[in-house]
């Protein structure tokens, strides 16, 4: 009884799972992100965003932004069936939040 027991805990924890090796939900090959962080310092005059001559499209002082970012999701489940899910944060844009691919 003990040995049957054995066998069949070594075989369940041994065999292949063939159906379950494609699914790939949450991973790090189906989770990619990507941020634009911008940090600018500086004197100069008023920027060309706000009718000015600077060059930058920055204001004076010190300045920490965040013009975009994106989540990107590819889930799969199988060989058959994959998604891909972007969710894009761009605050200059009107909806700040946006799902841009399904």
């Amino acid at each position: 009884m003990i040995r049957r027991l054995l066998a069949l805990v070594t075989y369940w924890l041994l065999a292949p799972s063939a159906a379950w090796a494609q699914v790939d939900l949450f991973s790090r090959d189906s989770l990619h992100a990507v941020g634009d962080l911008r940090l600018s310092v500086g004197d100069v005059e008023r920027p060309w965003l706000d009718r000015g001559f600077g060059k930058t499209g920055t204001p004076d002082g010190v300045g920490i932004t965040l013009p975009r970012a994106a989540v990107a999701w590819t889930p799969s489940l199988g060989v058959a069936l994959r998604g891909h899910v972007t969710v894009q944060y761009q605050p200059d844009v009107s909806p700040e939040l946006d799902i841009n691919e399904v």
